[in-house]
């Protein structure tokens, strides 16, 4: 008899698996405090590598290859994370407007964000103010009064949903996946990213 169950998507599960560890990474800033330590030692292991094979004694030529080679290698680290500190801080800045678009991916309304510090998120009322109204969206009913908050820090844009009652997904600009957000984290973006108000779209750009 053959097995009359689903068989597991391994394929989305392993992708799902991925980009929730690509998420952890945006938000938890912890991991960039150990990245400098990192990088420090990397240094110091490295400076006191040359300073052995070049400034000691030392009757094997080899050792000085060694040295070279460490010049060199240290010489594109410090390229490396030049660029990347330079293309990671303007790629957060990047964002200057928050559009809503349809199903279709056409644009309805836009929001010009550039020079704020924080927008709430969800819909208007007698009793409640918000940056980004939903009010009048399709789906308007499954978007919470007070659903979500963006909060520029740092030279970056974050996303937080404040406890919605049909939450707050995000899909990186270059993944297919999109990541429910836990109630509380805040999520690191980029320009091209889209924000999914329980099933209302906003593009970032």
């Amino acid at each position: 008899m053959g097995n009359s169950g689903k068989v597991p998507d391994v394929k989305n599960n392993i992708k799902k698996f991925v980009n929730e560890k690509k998420m952890e990474t945006y938000s938890d800033k912890k991991k960039a405090l150990w990245i400098m330590i990192i990088d420090i030692l990397i240094v110091i292991i490295t400076l006191g590598t040359l300073y052995f094979i070049f400034f000691i004694d030392n009757d094997k030529p080899i050792l000085d290859y060694f040295g070279y080679a460490a010049v060199i290698l240290i010489l594109c680290f410090g390229v490396f994370k030049f660029i990347s500190i330079g293309f990671s801080s303007s790629k957060g800045s990047s964002i200057t407007k928050v559009i809503l678009v349809d199903d279709d991916g056409s644009s309805i309304k836009t929001w010009n964000i550039k020079g704020k510090v924080s927008l709430l998120i969800g819909k208007n009322s007698n009793e409640n103010e918000v940056d980004i109204d939903l009010s009048e969206t399709t789906y308007s009913s499954l978007v919470s009064r007070q659903h979500a908050v963006m909060n520029f820090a740092k030279d970056n844009w974050y996303i937080e949903d404040i406890g919605s009652s049909n939450g707050t997904g995000l899909k990186k600009e270059n993944d297919d996946f999109k990541l429910k957000l836990e109630a509380g984290k805040q999520y690191e973006l980029s320009a091209g990213d889209t924000l999914y108000i329980a099933n209302t779209k906003l593009v970032l750009k």
